[in-house]
């Protein structure tokens, strides 16, 4: 968090110091524009993290077409459509209509 924070800080003295005007108005700039740099760390951007941790838990539903074997299912959605590989039954869960 200390570090976040020493980088907003340089981020609002420089905008400050060109835009002269009162910190209030440039913290919401200076904020997404760290949200949006990569960062050295994790070579992602914030946004990117949030967006991903957003994206929906699951997918379909889908019904079963084929038992593969040891616990592999083939599926296809509900008009039919294929579903180009095989799902384990560990990334599936029951959907009750």
């Amino acid at each position: 968090m200390e570090a976040t924070n020493k980088i907003i800080l340089k981020g609002l003295k420089k905008k400050l110091g060109v835009a002269k005007a009162k910190w209030t108005d440039v913290l919401p700039e200076v904020i997404w524009s760290y949200h949006t740099t990569e960062q050295s760390t994790t070579k992602e951007t914030l946004f990117k993290e949030l967006v991903s941790k957003l994206e929906p838990k699951w997918i379909g539903p889908y019904r079963v077409k084929e038992v593969v074997g040891k616990g592999a299912y083939r599926l296809e959605t509900l008009d039919g459509g294929v579903i180009p590989r095989t799902w384990n039954v560990a990334n599936l869960h029951f959907y009750y209509s």
